[in-house]
């Protein structure tokens, strides 16, 4: 069972991040190269904290945090003991992994606290071979923590629940760090969210679970990815709600963020946006969606809910889902046939050479206005998609007899924080989009438009001085 109170917010611009409601732009000024965005909105962390400084990879220490011997869990053991902010950060040239000890087990951190690695980061793992326990696990009983981790690398944590590397119920930042190679028995092998989650300039790779959630499970919360990549990770099970690198029950937001090479034996290989509890979104912002696979339905990603009656939305902006596949359905995108209230919206979206026997690109019916509906898309192969039309709305939609070649490069560092699909010379997404309809810049930062009309996906092609 899970403690704490998950936050959950309504759903609404209102709420959302200054970058996917005002644009990159809006926020900071950019020149037009494909520079990564600026950090917009980051969480701030109240620094008039008590300083404590790691110098030891030993663990679990001699009982004490001391100028002369300060282990992380001595450390993280004094910042609980006091109810004001503390920080962490380590001694210099501080370079070697720090390897929990088994007996010990997880690092349990209870109040507000940040923890910032050297420059060249550090690794904080679990000693291969020991019993399984998660890394980090972050719960205050009464009240809400504000916890920050900057250049950490999460590695090696099993749990036989869930939450392999980290388990949060409180309002958690990541930033410049990576959650790699964690496993949990159900789900969130890398990350079990049921706070308030925010991902920048980080990467969750290599994790796995065997119900949902390989890379993320968000149990209940806010989960927001910022220029971060969710890469490689797995659901191994044959039954549950699947995302191989993402499920999101509750709120998930991506802006400038890449999904890629994740797996799911069931639905969702990239992403499952699947609630249980209430309603459910997911807004996909500036981001890419590729190679990824699922073992059913859906996989790039698969959107519903389990009951019929509740609301599930998800909604994509310049976004490019390429490259997908499904055993069965939806190699693109698949919206849940049992879902009657589940609404899919593609404004600016690329949706092409995903592969599956059934609506290979996307399986959705869109609604023509409000929630639900399709404008200025490309779609590759439109069978299985109700409601959007070739030549209607901006739209571009092939069928499998006359299907649409995008003419896009293969997925590769292009500029900026995370990896994109290139538009070659010659693409019919080139100045296809609504303008006014698109954030200011690209996934890369490269300002919109560049052309007579910005470009459909998440990437834009420079005009002058290449791509």
């Amino acid at each position: 069972m899970l403690t704490g109170q998950p936050r959950r917010r309504p759903i609404g611009a209102a709420f959302l991040p200054c970058a996917l409601t005002l644009g990159m732009a809006a926020c900071d000024d950019h020149k037009p190269t494909p520079t990564a965005p600026s950090d917009p909105g980051l969480p701030t962390f109240d620094h008039t904290a008590s300083h404590l400084v790691v110098n030891s990879v030993a663990d679990p220490g001699t009982g004490g945090c001391t100028p002369e011997e300060c282990t992380l869990r001595e450390a993280i053991t004094a910042a609980n003991q006091d109810p004001d902010p503390s920080e962490i950060s380590f001694a210099r040239k501080f370079t070697a992994a720090i390897r929990l000890d088994a007996a010990s087990g997880q690092l349990a951190i209870t109040e507000d606290l940040s923890i910032t690695g050297p420059k060249g980061g550090i690794v904080i793992q679990r000693t291969s071979g020991s019993p399984e326990f998660r890394i980090f696990d972050i719960s205050k009983d009464l009240g809400t923590a504000t916890v920050r981790f900057t250049q950490l690398t999460i590695r090696g944590g099993q749990s036989l629940t869930r939450g392999g590397g980290i388990r949060n119920v409180e309002t958690l930042t990541l930033a410049n760090s990576v959650v790699s190679d964690n496993a949990a028995a159900t789900s969130g092998g890398g990350i079990l969210n049921a706070g308030d989650l925010t991902l920048v300039n980080s990467t969750v790779s290599g994790n796995s679970a065997s119900i949902s959630g390989g890379g993320i499970e968000g149990f209940a919360g806010t989960i927001t990815l910022l220029n971060s990549t969710i890469s490689g990770n797995q659901v191994t099970g044959t039954s549950g709600a699947g995302g191989g690198g993402i499920r999101s029950q509750d709120q998930l937001i991506l802006i400038g963020s890449t999904v890629s090479g994740n797996s799911s034996s069931v639905a969702g290989g990239g992403i499952s946006n699947f609630g249980e509890f209430g309603e459910n979104s997911t807004t996909v912002t500036n981001s890419t969606v590729s190679g990824n696979s699922a073992g059913t339905v859906g996989g790039g990603i698969y959107t519903g809910n389990s009951d019929p009656s509740t609301n599930s939305f998800l909604t994509l902006l310049n976004s490019t889902v390429v490259g997908n596949s499904a055993v069965s359905q939806g190699g693109g995108i698949n919206q849940d046939v049992n879902s009657l209230a589940a609404f899919t919206s593609l404004t600016n979206s690329l949706l092409a050479l995903n592969v599956a026997p059934n609506a290979p690109d996307v399986f959705a019916t869109f609604t023509g206005s409000g929630p639900g509906d399709a404008r200025f898309n490309l779609i590759g192969v439109g069978d299985g998609a109700t409601g959007v039309t070739h030549g209607v709305d901006g739209n571009k939609v092939g069928t499998t007899n006359a299907p649409i070649n995008p003419n896009v490069g293969p997925l590769a560092s292009n500029g900026g924080p995370t990896q994109t699909h290139a538009l070659k010379p010659g693409s019919p997404a080139l100045d296809a989009a609504s303008t006014p309809a698109s954030p200011s810049t690209d996934q890369r930062g490269l300002l919109r438009p560049q052309g007579s009309a910005s470009d459909i996906g998440s990437y834009e092609r420079q005009v002058r001085g290449g791509s």
